[in-house]
This record gives structure tokens, sequence and C-alpha cells, in this order.
């Protein structure tokens, strides 16, 4: 955990670095604390992941992977609840226009055509909703995973 504390502090400092040393061919900005936020998240994440690739593939004797213990199931299953959580959490944060055409993909099953029938939209628009809704929850999921394993 530490290390994550270390490599956080390493990217805000990074990125003010990068801020101050490009000042003079930034444009103005006018929505400052969005463009820090989204800057940093993006450096999170592009750090995260570049940390989690260079970590060594730990070696596990055949004996453990052939039969979990109890204590692994247990730590799977509480695991899998809390992404159920985090997930109904980004799905909240939703519009209700997004939610809606979620739900007609992936719960009730319908088609594209059948969405946009039945909304009244335009095929495209469904495409354009169904995207949006599955960036903003990747982008809150990774910043709950990432917020997660930074305390």
């Amino acid at each position: 955990m530490g290390a994550d504390r270390e490599l956080a502090k390493d990217v805000i400092q990074s990125l003010f670095l990068g801020l101050w040393e490009r000042r003079n061919r930034l444009q103005e900005v006018q929505h400052w604390r969005a463009y820090l936020k989204k800057a940093l998240e993006r450096d999170l994440i592009r750090a995260f992941t570049k940390q989690q690739q260079n970590q060594p593939i730990e070696e596990t004797p055949l004996k453990d992977t052939a039969s979990p213990s109890y204590e692994s199931l247990l730590i799977q299953k509480e695991r899998g609840k809390e992404t159920v959580k985090d997930l109904q959490k980004a799905l909240n944060r939703l519009p209700e226009q997004e939610k809606q055409v979620l739900k007609m993909r992936f719960q009730e099953g319908l088609s594209y055509d059948e969405i946009a029938a039945s909304t009244g939209k335009s095929k495209q628009t469904v495409y354009n909703q169904i995207h949006s809704a599955i960036k903003r929850l990747k982008d809150v999921l990774l910043c709950l995973l990432l917020i997660q394993n930074l305390f």
C-alpha cells in the first residue's frame, strides 16, 4: 500500500512539473479543476497500469492452484460483492437515458434496432448512448480501483 501512495505522489509531482515546463505553450484553461482532475486521472491510470505490467509473476506451487483454500474463496466472494457494489454505484451515476438503453440491451437482450424502435431514437444515437455509458462505467470503476489500491 505504501508503494501505491508513493506512486500517487510521484504522479502528482510529475503532473505539476510537466505543466510548469509547458506553461508557455499551454492554452488558457477556463475550467482548471476539471482539467487537472482529468489530467491526474489519466496519469494515474497510465502509471498504475505500467506498474502492474512491470511486476513479476509470482510462482506458486501446483498444489496451491489445484485447490484454493477456504480463506481465498471467502476473499474472492467478498471481492465479488465489493465489485457488484462498485458497479451499482457507477450505474447510479449514469444519466437516466443511458441507464435505460443499457438495461434494454444487456438485461432485456434487445438489439440496437429494437431499442431504437422502442425509444424513437436513431440506431446511431442508441450506439452512442451505450458506448458513452460503458465508457463512463469503465472510468468510474477504474477510479474506484485506483482509490482502493491507494488506501
